[in-house]
């Protein structure tokens, strides 16, 4: 796949440096994946079917497009320049067998680094369906539903970024935040 000699290397060093953004990432995805939970939205049962979920998932969008931008900035630009050359050879060049083997060494995620780039691609291929959805103006639930089931199963079949995987992050589920802090502990205390 991509470039390999050292690549464990530039992906520690990465989510060492940014460790802020992939704590905004690991937040942003499992917000992603509650947002098509129908008992976080604002409506009743009732008016799925005659509700517009165009502003539901025009926030989607955003989200989605924040986690890219998030990844732009996590990838170096070499990695970048060399995955976008590889996806171009993959079509241009090689046989279907050939690119079948290369997309399964990606799947596999046998590398961090190749998870990164697994989340990086579906969320370029989910960008382009997101826009395509949002331009008629009207989304139906089953259509809002149906594109989060598919974003939910790419979220949560990557192995190093699947923010439920781990339950309870030590890392990213912290509060540090002392005033904070007792709010929580007053709301546990309190039977909540």
């Amino acid at each position: 796949m991509i470039e390999e000699t050292k690549s464990s290397d530039w992906f520690a060093e990465v989510r060492e440096k940014e460790k802020a953004l992939f704590s905004e990432i690991n937040l942003l995805l499992r917000a992603l994946d509650r947002a098509f939970n129908p008992e976080n939205l604002p409506v009743s049962e009732q008016n799925y079917g005659a509700r517009n979920f165009f502003p539901e998932l025009s926030a989607v969008r955003d989200v989605v497009l924040r986690v890219l931008g998030i990844l732009e900035v996590i990838i170096p630009e070499s990695k970048k320049n060399a995955f976008w050359f590889q996806k171009f050879a993959e079509q241009k060049f090689l046989s279907d067998r050939k690119r079948d083997l290369l997309r399964e060494s990606l799947n596999k995620q046998d590398k961090p680094e190749k998870s990164l780039f697994l989340l990086y691609d579906s969320f370029i291929n989910l960008k382009v369906i997101i826009n395509d959805l949002l331009r008629s103006n009207t989304v139906s639930y089953s259509g809002y539903k149906n594109f989060g089931d598919i974003l939910g199963r790419e979220i949560r079949e990557n192995r190093v970024f699947d923010p439920f995987r781990k339950g309870v992050d030590q890392e990213f589920d912290s509060i540090n935040n002392p005033r904070i802090k007792d709010v929580v502990k007053s709301l546990k205390d309190r039977g909540y």
